[in-house]
């Protein structure tokens, strides 16, 4: 099975990182997370990834790709961008922090993310950017207020 066909292994990734604290990310606490409210929504896709930074009092949608991945990073620019315009912040807020009692989810700010590992298209491509290449994507993606991370996910292989 080729990878670019299949989500499996980023999705099993993703699996095996939840519940972990990667930096500026904070701690990743959900995955695979339907934007959808009922069976009958239909066209809606699913965000890869929701970190919460304590520190910062922000929640990352995250757009992961993974290694093998060929889509651009462009793509996962608009993807992250989408999630975060058509999730139900409120919602999504007192889902997750409703069961911390004292904590006040209104003033959490939620922030449309993109998480890239080496050996993937994206990846590559964020690194073209950061170096100077890609202008219009990089204003794009500031006008946007997409936050970028990267992940050598051969640190973590010990702890999966």
């Amino acid at each position: 099975m080729d990878i670019c066909n299949s989500n499996r292994e980023e999705e099993n990734f993703a699996k095996r990182i939840t519940g972990l604290t990667l930096d500026e990310l904070g701690t990743i606490i959900d995955y695979q997370v339907p934007l959808k409210d009922t069976l009958a929504d239909k066209g809606l896709g699913k965000i890869d990834l929701i970190s919460y930074n304590k520190e910062h009092n922000t929640m990352f949608l995250i757009e992961l790709k993974y290694k093998g991945n060929k889509e651009t990073l462009l793509r996962s620019i608009l993807e992250s961008y989408t999630y975060y315009k058509l999730i139900d912040k409120i919602k999504l807020k007192n889902d997750f922090f409703s069961k911390l009692g004292n904590m006040n989810s209104d003033d959490i700010i939620i922030l449309p993310a993109v998480l890239v590992v080496p050996n993937c298209n994206p990846y590559d491509e964020l690194e073209d950017m950061e170096i100077g290449n890609r202008p219009k994507l990089k204003a794009l993606s500031l006008a946007l207020g997409i936050k970028f991370f990267t992940l050598d996910f051969s640190i973590y292989e010990t702890l999966l």
